[in-house]
Order: structure tokens, then C-alpha cells, then sequence
């Protein structure tokens, strides 16, 4: 009856989820065809990762702005908790059912950021994450409607960092 974010979103999904593997898309992106399956692959080939992204396209207008490789492999935690993500987009991170079950559900008290912090808890757990240069995701920027004031996201960055203290030298 009330939208109570992405991160509320994402534990319904991941509740109903009854495969190996668990992804998620945000409403204003859309994957390209072949990306499960290309990214599945990836995983059952590579058993000692569970969590894959590719590179994202992003989209504004009509019109692709830039596309943005993926190529990172391993464990970012550092990058993660600064920001420097490289998957872009939550809808680019696709899991192992097995993963998500450990690390839990996403935070409820974050309005924005729900996806780094879920995968600053990844990382923390050991899990690591595995590329695909090729673009199969495309981030659509159109809709601004989410985004937030200079206040809110002070808010917002206090609000993670406060999570995450104790992880930060």
C-alpha cells in the first residue's frame, strides 16, 4: 500500500525467489537478452565467486551518454565503502542463492545506497564478485524523481558510514 523502498523491495524478492541464483531490476533498467544467461555461465564456471556484473550502458533521452566496462574481479571492500562501485547499478549484481541466504536481507533504514551497503556485508563475509566486459545491462537516468537534496544525503552518507565505522581506518 506504501512504497517502502528498494531495499524493502529487494527482501520480497528475495523471499519468493526459489532458484540458485538471484538478480534484480529496477524499473527504469532493462538487461539485454542474452545477460542470465551469460552471467549464470559465468558463476558455474567459476565456482569461487558468487555474484557477477557486467558492464552498463547508460541511457538518457533515447540516447546512450557512455558505456562503462566491467573488468573488476575480487573483493572490494575498500572501493565499496567509498562509493567507488563498479557495478553502477543494482540491477547488475546477480548472486548465488546461497550468498544472498548468508549475507541477509537488504537494510530497511537505507533509502539510497541499499545496494552498496548490502555489498559492503558481501564482501565482509569473503564472498567476491566475478566481470563480464560486455555491456548487459542498460541504466536508464531519465527519471529523476529519486534523487535527493544536499541535506538528505548528508543524512544518507552518515547514515552508512555510522554502519560502517568500525571497517573504515
Amino acid at each position: 500500500k506504501k512504497n517502502q523502498n528498494g531495499a524493502a523491495a529487494r527482501n520480497t524478492g528475495i523471499k519468493a525467489a526459489k532458484g540458485e541464483f538471484i538478480t534484480f531490476l529496477d524499473d527504469d533498467d532493462y538487461y539485454m537478452p542474452d545477460r542470465l544467461a551469460i552471467l549464470k555461465e559465468l558463476l558455474i564456471n567459476n565456482s569461487e565467486f558468487d555474484c557477477a556484473y557486467s558492464g552498463v550502458a547508460i541511457s538518457e533521452k533515447g540516447g546512450f551518454l557512455e558505456v562503462r566496462e566491467g573488468g573488476r574481479t575480487g573483493s572490494f571492500l575498500t572501493e565499496t565503502l567509498c562509493h567507488d562501485t563498479c557495478w553502477i547499478t543494482g540491477s547488475n549484481l546477480f548472486f548465488t542463492a546461497k550468498a544472498i541466504n548468508d549475507v541477509g536481507e537488504f537494510d530497511i533504514s537505507f533509502v539510497r545506497h541499499q545496494d552498496t551497503e548490502f555489498m559492503c556485508r558481501f564482501f565482509l563475509k569473503g564472498y567476491k564478485v566475478i566481470s563480464c566486459s560486455d555491456y548487459l545491462v542498460v541504466k536508464n537516468q531519465d527519471d529523476r524523481k529519486n534523487d535527493i537534496n544536499v541535506d538528505k544525503q548528508i543524512i544518507t552518507k552518515r547514515h552508512f558510514l555510522d554502519k560502517f565505522r568500525n571497517f573504515i581506518s
